[in-house]
């Protein structure tokens, strides 16, 4: 799974930006994986979590910009 080309940021760009942080929560453990190494590859910080109570430990610590959340998870839905 690779971001399109057109959705890239160029080097420039890259560079005078600050990493993007990412909280993917999901239970699949696989998939929380995939995202995080495709997330990783194009130079987000990602922090991951398995529950939804691990999801709102993390929101509680700081902020994310961005949260990529299964909307049904063992003990919540999204």
């Amino acid at each position: 799974m690779a971001i399109p080309e057109n959705l890239r940021e160029t080097e420039a760009a890259k560079a005078a930006r600050i990493p993007t942080r990412v909280l993917v929560v999901d239970d699949d453990p696989a998939l929380r994986r995939s995202l995080e190494r495709v997330l990783s590859q194009n130079d987000y910080q990602v922090v991951s979590a398995a529950t939804a109570e691990q999801a709102r430990n993390e929101l509680d610590t700081q902020a994310f910009p961005l949260v990529l959340l299964d909307l049904v998870l063992p003990d919540a839905e999204g």
